[in-house]
């Protein structure tokens, strides 16, 4: 397992089996005004779409990509 913190240097996804895209901007710690919407929502398509043109252009791309936003646990409360 590899982290990258961006994918400014990437071409392509060649020989990487899988992919977990867990990239967005915090959900909760900022008032949901209409430009915060928009930096959330930017921050989820941006990075995705990303990852998808790079698959497209590997010659052998990922087997699968799975992507997440706003997850969180809460904790257990008994």
């Amino acid at each position: 397992m590899t982290l990258w913190k961006g994918l400014a240097e990437r071409e392509h996804l060649n020989e990487i089996d899988a992919i977990i895209n867990l990239a967005g901007e915090p959900i909760a710690d900022k008032r949901w005004t209409s430009q915060q919407k928009e930096r959330l929502c930017q921050s989820r398509w941006a990075i995705t779409q990303k990852l998808v043109d790079l698959i497209h252009a590997s010659a052998t791309p990922p087997s699968v990509l799975i992507s997440g936003s706003a997850t969180g646990y809460y904790g257990d409360s008994g």
